[in-house]
């Protein structure tokens, strides 16, 4: 199985510490949060496809082509146009599933696991201010329908975490 994880951005709301240094390779005890995003991913994933941008040759220069036994490759970003389109900018390096995770966040490894149980699946938390995330909308079935980046007002409180269960079929709709 392949990860795809998207580290184009440039951490703007970080200030000082992203000043020449891309957001998810800053340090928590002395590692790369990308280190412990790789560590965290079942041993399933067996390639990574980074999505860099800002510094990614810093990125590149830390992991090179292998890591922790995981294959892994480069894309860059120019245009920050959001998760759809890094997505898009990998479809012809990817399988049929692939998992989707945000290069500065951190998620505990059981949840990655159950994430990959399903053929489509999002990790998501409730939250009690929806105006912060991107906010999850669903049928009657449960299905996600939608997600609303950072809505004004929502009923709605199930936001998205940041890691995705996706497979090719997700290239058969618009960005």
């Amino acid at each position: 199985m392949q990860a795809v994880i998207l580290a184009a951005g440039r951490g703007k709301r970080m200030l000082d510490l992203t000043k020449g240094t891309p957001k998810p390779m800053l340090r928590i005890k002395g590692q790369p949060i990308l280190e412990y995003k790789i560590k965290a991913l079942p041993k399933t994933v067996e390639e990574i496809i980074f999505v860099v941008g800002y510094y990614g040759e810093l990125i590149m220069n830390h992991f090179g082509h292998e890591f922790e036994g995981k294959k892994i490759k480069y894309v860059f970003q120019k245009d920050l146009n959001g998760t759809g389109g890094a997505i898009h900018l990998v479809k012809g390096l990817l399988e049929d599933r692939f998992l989707v995770v945000y290069g500065d966040d951190l998620y505990y490894p059981k949840d990655i696991k159950k994430l990959l149980k399903h053929n489509l699946a999002v990790l998501a938390r409730e939250v009690e201010d929806p105006s912060r995330f991107g906010i999850i909308k669903t049928n009657k079935r449960g299905n996600v329908v939608e997600i609303v980046e950072k809505p004004k007002h929502s009923k709605d409180k199930l936001a998205a975490v940041g890691i995705f269960m996706l497979n090719k079929k997700f290239f058969d709709y618009d960005e």
